[in-house]
């Protein structure tokens, strides 16, 4: 009695039947794809554009309830923010909807 062991066609055929195998097959579109998204976001900068110089570098500092009781009552906030490359300081204030 001979044995015959399985052929690369009937193993791959057999690991087409596994779903991690789906993805394994997959994985290097799916990292390509990947690569290319992380790529534009890294392009994108963390940080709004400072009103003053341009710079994506205006970053909140503070966030309180607003300096009258009135508005503070209503939920008023004055965010105050600092541009992290030219120093430029503003406060806005925040009314909710």
């Amino acid at each position: 009695m001979s044995v015959s062991w399985p052929g690369l066609k009937d193993l791959l055929a057999l690991l087409d039947h596994w779903p991690a195998w789906k993805r394994i097959v997959q994985a290097p579109d799916r990292i390509e794809e990947l690569e290319k998204r992380l790529a534009e976001l890294e392009e994108k900068p963390i940080f709004p554009s400072c009103p003053h110089c341009g710079r994506p570098a205006w970053q909140m500092t503070e966030s309180k309830p607003a300096g009258r009781l009135p508005d503070q009552i209503k939920g008023h906030r004055d965010l105050r923010f600092r541009c992290l490359d030219c120093g430029f300081e503003d406060v806005i204030r925040r009314v909710p909807e």
